[in-house]
Parts: C-alpha cells; structure tokens; sequence
C-alpha cells in the first residue's frame, strides 16, 4: 500500500512527465484509476483525448483520493477496473495497461494474475512494481519492472512509460536516464559544446505568422509544433525563485496585419505552454513581421530577461510581402548583430514552394522548412547551438563552417609576461581553465592570430620530468602534431620544462621549444563554452585581469 504523498507524487510524475508526450493528434486516449482511497473508493476517470483533459482527470483523480488511504487488495483493484473499463477491455482492441503497484503479498499477487489471465484478455499489461514483490505469476504481462520508491533513481522511467503506453516491449531499463546528445562525426578532445534538450537556458519568443496565407489549420500545425519540442524543454516563469539555472523562458508573439504579445517573456510554465488549446486568427491577409520582432525586442529588455542567458527568436511563418511594411530585414539584422539568434522554419505546406525572403532572415544555419525538417529535430537541436556560445571577449575556436560555434573550445590572450606556472593558475582561476593545447597546424595559427603583435607564448603543453604532457590530461604521441625547432626538444631527466611557441612573425612557420618554466611569457587560456550543461553567470569575470 501507497502513502497519500507517494500516490500523489507518482500521479504529478504521470501529470508532468509522461501526459504531454501522448499524440492525442493521432488518436491516442488516455484513462486514470486509482483504487483503495479515503474509505476504499475508487476514483477513475473517462479516457482523455487531449491535454486539458488529462490534466483536468488527474487533477480529478489526486483531490478525490482524500487524505486516508485504505487498505486494497490489488486482486480487487483490478477486478474494479475490469468492471470501470468493461466496454474498452472487451471492444476488441488491445490496450496497454500501466500498474504502478505496491503489492507484496504472494497469494495476492498469484489470485490478480489469474483474474488478469481470465478475465482481462485483452489488456496488455505493463507493471511497475514500487515494493520489490514478486510478479512472476504475472506471465502474461508483456514486461515488469521493478523500481525503487525515490523518483530521483527512476531517470529512464518515463521513456520506459512511453514505450509502454505505445505498447513497445522492448527491454527498458528504468534507471536508465538517456541524455540526448547531438552527434558529431567523432570525439572532440577539449571543451566543446554539448547538447541536452532538458537543460537549455535560453530566453525564447515565440513568433507565429497568423496571416491568412498559413490559413488557420497551418496556424494550429505550427502550435502543435513547438509545442511538441517544449515537451523536452524544463520552461519555467521569470517569477518561480524556485527553478534551476538551467531553464528556458518563452513568450509568444504572433502577427498579421498587426502584431500582438499572446505571452510576455517568462510568463508561462511549460503545463501552460503544452496546454494552449490555439492562437488567434482572423484571416487577415498582413504580414507585419517588422512590428513582431519589434515587439519581441521589447520583450527582451524587460526585467524577464536574463542578462546571462542567449535571445532566440524562432520565427514560424508562411511568407512576408516586402513594401507592405517596413521591410524586416534592417531590425532583424540588428538583433543578430546584437547576439541573438533567428530560428526560421517556413512552414510551406499552405504554398508549397520555400519563400526565399525568410531565409535572409533567419541567422547563417538556422533556416528549415516544414518540408525539410522530417525527424523533427531541427529545431531542438538548433536551441542546443543558439545555448553554446563564448563569454565577452573570448574568441572561438570552430571547424563548424555554418553556425560558428565554439566546438572545440574559448580561447582568451593574455598579453603580459608570466612565468610557466603562474600562467597556469591563471588559467585555472576562470572556469577551470587551463594553459591552450595545440592539436594542429591550424590552432597554431589560430593561437598565433590572436595577439596583436607576433610574440612567443606558452601552450599547455609541458614535460614533468619524465614525459610529455598536455594539460588536459593527453600525453604527446609520436603521431601528433609536433612542430618543434632544431634542438627543441631537448630536456632534464626529472626537471619540470615549459613549452613555448616560437614566433618567427610567420604564422606558417611557428615551432616549439623547451624552456625553463620560471621564463615569462604571454600566453592564452582555453575554457569550456557555456552550453546546456555548463550555465555561465555574468558574476564570472569576462575577462582575466592580471
């Protein structure tokens, strides 16, 4: 048997976690049981579907319980089920049955399989047992898990819930949790930025074209849109003192002839985003984008606004006509050059062709169509990419040709004179930085550009007495880059040496050498970006004041 606070925690993990992810666009419905409370009653719900019925049912669901539980077998739980949901369980259909239960006692347990065996044939059932009993009679049931009670060690349980739920029985470990990790073509050695969906910290406005070329079907596929990629996001209100750093806050705008404020800036959580039935619109033929961003930059520099946190607009629209209103482009190219990023995705369902004018529009690798944006991806992956960026005044090192990101790390040049060590304290007194490593040519070059005069400078690259090191922990192999000078490379057996680069004023012809570690030199510092899993504050120094 569940505590009241237990059953009420698993109901807000269904209402919070699991219910949004259901695709009642394509049919799928919903029901809520929950048997044994105050008095023994049962409380159960009609099937949901959509999200505002879901929520109303648990919701429904979690205030009839009442404050005393009682006692229940679960043979009688589930033959009160049987009888609550006869009409579904004999239409025919199969249907997934989720059990979180607490039961422990083996006659119990062996009576409700033989009960679900006969008289719940077409129920697929799905346990989750939350006291470690044994559900072994159950051999009918198309999986079991068996999970502990703290919700914090359940991190793949929700996608072990949806798999069921779409009656996928595929082996799913409910401790588990999967991170969603945008891929790369191999491992990159040093900082580089990496990608979860939960963890974005971003300040979002929403932007939907409601002119009558998305007609008002397109303006509902939009909706349905993002609301589906603000399933993996954690959206949190600007006023909650409560949530973590790493959250992002939207609003949303949405324009046609005029453009209006629907939600300010940090003013929804994500139930209230998921649970926005539809948008406004009127047929209006407009297509006033200029008067949208404008709005959306005033919402910037409101008091919602994170001063930490990177401006994303995503735009969804169908088209905009040039000369109808003050042309989009000039306030548009302003906020890029101010540091934010335009998401554009052309929904070209309702014309069937790319508007190319969206595209100027949107920031360099950051335009999609409906058409193009298949696996639904585009746009989470590219919140990622706007969430991985440089402090002030670091400069980044990137092999990415389109949206520059800093994927192999933030580099900052320190044009005083500073011994071998000393330069590594510094280094590590931001951000756990650390003294640059130089993996190839072009990083040579890269590093070398970054002074404003030729100079020689220290890298992170030192011998401690009985080999070569780099000072993120990589030793130097005979297959690495390894520029060194005649007689560079000459060394103690046992004395610390510092590595330098040697600048002829050539950047193609830079070498290294050995030196004593007391020596001053310049040198630069490598840090991890911010991305979503490394929050930066702005009470972290911007720069490195020596």
């Amino acid at each position: 048997m569940q505590s009241v606070d237990k059953l009420k925690e698993i109901m807000a993990f269904i209402l919070n976690q699991i219910t949004p992810k259901f695709d009642y666009a394509d049919g799928q419905t919903i029901a809520y049981m929950v048997y044994g409370g105050q008095g023994g009653g049962l409380q159960a719900t009609e099937f949901a579907s959509n999200i505002e019925q879901s929520c109303s049912y648990i919701e429904t669901v979690i205030n009839g319980v009442g404050n005393n539980l009682t006692p229940v077998t679960l043979t009688t739980g589930l033959n009160e089920m049987k009888k609550f949901y006869n009409d579904t369980l004999s239409s025919g259909k199969r249907i997934p049955i989720l059990l979180f239960t607490g039961a422990t006692d083996k006659a119990d347990i062996a009576s409700a399989a033989q009960l679900a065996k006969t008289n719940i044939q077409n129920g697929d059932l799905y346990i989750f047992s939350m006291n470690g009993g044994d559900y072994s009679p159950f051999t009918d049931a198309k999986l079991i898990y068996n999970i502990s009670q703290d919700f914090q060690n359940w991190g793949g349980l929700q996608r072990c819930f949806n798999k069921a739920a779409c009656n996928i029985n595929t082996t799913c470990d409910v401790a588990d949790a999967v991170t969603t990790v945008a891929p790369t073509s191999a491992p990159l050695r040093g900082p580089h930025c990496t990608c979860n969906y939960s963890t974005v910290w971003l300040d979002v406005i929403y932007i939907f074209d409601a002119s009558a070329a998305t007609t008002a079907n397109g303006l509902m596929e939009l909706l349905g849109k993002v609301q589906t990629d603000a399933q993996w996001l954690n959206i949190a209100k600007s006023t909650d003192t409560s949530a973590s750093e790493y959250h992002t806050r939207v609003g949303i705008i949405y324009y046609d002839s005029d453009a209006t404020v629907y939600a300010p800036l940090g003013s929804l959580t994500q139930m209230d985003f998921l649970s926005i039935p539809t948008l406004p619109f009127r047929n209006d033929p407009g297509t006033n984008l200029e008067a949208a961003i404008n709005l959306a930059l005033n919402q910037f520099n409101s008091s919602a606004h994170r001063i930490e946190a990177k401006t994303v607009i995503h735009l969804l629209a169908t088209t905009y006509r040039p000369g109808d209103y003050q042309d989009p482009t000039q306030i548009a190219e302003t906020f890029k050059g101010d540091g934010g990023i335009m998401i554009v995705y052309d929904y070209i369902e309702a014309h069937g062709s790319v508007a190319p004018e969206l595209n100027t529009i949107a920031s360099p690798g950051y335009f999609t169509t409906s058409s193009d944006d298949t696996d639904g991806s585009f746009v989470l992956n590219a919140f990622c990419d706007a969430n991985c960026f440089c402090f002030v005044g670091y400069n980044a090192y990137s092999q990415d040709t389109g949206r520059n990101l800093p994927n192999q790390g933030c580099y900052y040049p320190v044009e005083t004179t500073n011994g071998y060590t000393i330069a590594e304290n510094r280094c590590k007194s931001f951000n756990n930085g650390y003294l640059a490593t130089v993996e190839n040519e072009d990083k040579m070059r890269f590093l070398w550009r970054m002074f404003k005069q030729p100079t020689n400078f220290w890298i992170g690259l030192q011998y401690d007495g009985s080999a070569f090191k780099w000072q993120d922990n990589y030793a130097l192999t005979a297959n690495d880059y390894q520029p060194w000078a005649p007689n560079g490379k000459q060394v103690q057996s046992g004395q610390m040496s510092g590595i330098y680069a040697i600048s002829t004023g050539d950047q193609n012809a830079i070498k290294w050498s050995t030196h004593e570690p007391r020596q001053g030199f310049w040198f630069a510092c490598e840090v991890a970006p911010c991305d979503s899993e490394h929050y930066c504050s702005r009470q972290q120094p911007n720069n490195i004041i020596l």
